[in-house]
């Protein structure tokens, strides 16, 4: 009996090694990156705060209990930007289509393309326009993604 248990833990658990994870710091983010022996894989999420980086996507967090489905943001100086209208270019990138809970189905998320905020210092969101606007600092995006092309990071 004992003699199968062993043989049982070699057997799966020689797969359980194949999963590395590590934290890389650069530009002032932490990149999470999971190297995946068994399939050869490696997987990369940056995040600074409440912000994440994912699959050519940004992703800010304003609180799970805030309604950002109508919410504005501003990249550095320019021009205010509603969140429906890049909606549909998001979708077409893999955004997740964010419909749960019925109650808040924004989850106080806010998701931009990475692309539009390469030389980006900082974003400003504004949730609704009784809120004020909230400043998320994004310097250093294009770093990070120069070290995940280093990591040879493929989406996730």
């Amino acid at each position: 009996m004992l003699k199968v248990l062993v043989s049982a833990l070699a057997i799966f658990g020689s797969y359980a090694t194949t999963l590395h994870k590590s934290e890389v710091r650069t530009a002032g983010w932490t990149i999470s990156v999971r190297r995946d022996s068994f399939v050869g894989s490696t997987t990369c999420e940056a995040h600074r705060g409440p912000v994440q980086v994912k699959n050519a996507l940004v992703v800010f967090s304003l609180g799970r209990n805030v309604d950002t489905s109508l919410a504005e943001y501003r990249i550095d100086a320019g021009q205010p930007h509603s969140v429906t209208d890049v909606a549909f270019r998001l979708r077409v990138m893999g955004a997740p289509k964010l419909i749960e809970p019925l109650d808040n189905p924004s989850r106080g998320l806010v998701i931009v393309p990475a692309a539009d905020l390469t030389s980006a210092q900082t974003v400003w969101i504004r949730a609704t326009p009784k809120v004020a606007p909230r400043r998320f600092v994004v310097s250093g995006l294009s770093a990070v993604a120069e070290r995940e092309a280093a990591l040879s990071c493929k989406a996730a």
